[in-house]
């Protein structure tokens, strides 16, 4: 089975890129306020941003993992297991993690602050409240399974675009006031342990077992049980 070290070497471009990215967010964590990112990226509210991330945030929902089951199984049935392990990898830490940290979503953070109704809202949006920020769940979710994806293509312009759609995610949390950036940094670090674990897992079992029946594409599955 490949090791950690095969692994990064295989999908160098991904994480450099996304540990430089990591490293900037953190250092404009450190060196702003709480809440200036957001309130950076809300004065720069148009229509068009305004559109393209309130669709583009659920690519951090079950959309992802839904389409990407229905492809994987046209490959492999136990990839698709795999996606459905890593859906539920994600939804039991994000939970765990909100309970244990309970931070305050920016619209309370916001309203105390008296400010919140002075900000642009975006349409059809509900801005969550109560106290679920840390981390974010809809970023978890995406580098979840966009690094997954990665991980199993071998095409540097696909690692690439697969980091640029879940990276686009965690900005959208921002934009639409539901998540500081430090919740976003945290949940993509999340998403990405998750989908290691969830991809070593892959390489463990496709190591031990290279035959059976939920190593076939879903129709030859079904023809299998037909002749049984």
């Amino acid at each position: 089975m490949k090791k950690l070290a095969d692994i990064w070497n295989e999908n160098r471009i991904y994480f450099v890129l996304y540990i430089t990215l990591l490293l900037l967010g953190m250092l404009i964590v450190l060196f702003t306020d709480k809440g200036d990112t957001i309130l950076w990226l809300n004065a720069r509210h148009t229509d068009a941003l305004d559109l393209f991330f309130r669709f583009w945030t659920r690519m951090g929902e079950e959309w992802p993992f839904i389409l990407a089951g229905l492809v994987l199984i046209f490959f492999q049935m136990r990839h698709a297991l795999y996606v459905m392990l890593l859906g539920a990898l994600v939804t039991i830490s994000s939970f765990l993690l909100k309970e244990f940290f309970a931070h305050p979503r920016p619209a309370k953070f916001f309203e105390d602050q008296g400010i919140y109704q002075d900000l642009n809202k975006v349409e059809f949006i509900q801005v969550s409240q109560g106290f679920t920020s840390f981390p974010s769940g809809h970023t978890m979710a995406a580098f979840a399974i966009f690094t997954f994806l990665a991980l199993n293509t071998k095409s540097a312009a696909w690692k690439i675009l697969f980091l640029l759609s879940a990276l686009l995610v965690g900005i959208s949390r921002i934009y639409l006031l539901q998540h500081f950036l430090q919740d976003v940094c945290l949940g993509s670090i999340c998403g990405i342990a998750i989908a290691l674990i969830v991809y070593r897992i892959q390489l463990h079992y496709n190591a031990v077992s290279s035959k059976g029946n939920w190593n076939l594409p879903v129709h030859e599955f079904i023809q299998q049980n037909k002749k049984v």
